[in-house]
């Protein structure tokens, strides 16, 4: 019998990352479901958040290109709140047998984004858990171990440019902006765009531009851009983001 030679080249390498990507967003549809299920017929929860969540409606430039550049780099990891509260926490979920998240940048920014902030805030007391949370238009905040296998995966360097697709509630591009120079985040349901955008520059990510529209596009006028995120769950990588 003779050994098939090892797929190892890029389009190879693509093409697995595409199947791991496709077989998380079926197992967090299910955790969805099954939440859904369990929590059928229950009161909603009053969570710990002080303000409304839902912030104004006004959108920042939606190109992220009216305003000036900050300087390169990412922010100092001591620009961002000390680990406190439930957040600091998180880090212990994402290194465990079975999780195996090293990056140590990684693991420090996740421990200081505030996921809470980022969710409707009936919701905020599960804010911490490591499920995912429906934040409206039949969306989720995706369960922080995926936000950090993923961020992860990029080997995100301070200087880069990210190209985000599928802002949804803004989470992820909050964890980015605290690993990369700029972060560019494209979401296609308008109002989920105009929340994190509001969040976004609410909660001090100056590098974090919001825009809505159809990530598949691409955003031409950002580009080239260091990496490429794509949060939600297409059937295939778009061409504009690879061409």
């Amino acid at each position: 019998m003779v050994a098939e030679p090892e797929r190892n080249g890029p389009a190879d390498r693509l093409e697995r990352l595409e199947q791991r990507v496709n077989e998380m967003a079926q197992r967090q549809e299910q955790l969805m479901q099954r939440l859904g299920t369990q929590r059928e017929g229950q009161a909603p929860m009053a969570g710990p958040g002080r303000e409304d969540f839902r912030p104004p409606r006004a959108l920042p430039d939606r190109t992220g290109m009216g305003q000036p550049m900050p300087p390169a780099g990412a922010p100092a990891l001591a620009d961002f709140p000390a680990p406190a509260g439930p957040a600091a926490a998180v880090p212990e979920q994402l290194v465990r047998l079975g999780r195996d998240i090293t990056n140590a940048r990684v693991l420090a920014v996740m421990s200081r984004v505030p996921r809470h902030e980022f969710v409707p805030e009936r919701l905020r007391a599960e804010a911490y858990t490591d499920h995912p949370l429906p934040i409206g238009h039949g969306q989720t905040i995706s369960q922080p171990y995926i936000v950090a296998f993923m961020t992860e995966q990029l080997e995100p360097k301070p200087t880069d440019r990210v190209l985000e697709i599928g802002t949804g509630s803004g989470y992820q591009a909050a964890v980015l902006a605290g690993l990369v120079a700029q972060v560019y985040t494209i979401e296609i349901i308008e109002e989920l765009a105009e929340r994190a955008a509001a969040d976004l520059k609410r909660l001090g990510y100056t590098n974090a531009h919001v825009r809505a529209g159809d990530g598949c596009q691409g955003w031409a006028e950002a580009a080239p851009f260091d990496a490429i995120i794509i949060t939600c769950a297409p059937e295939r990588v778009p061409q504009p983001l690879i061409g």
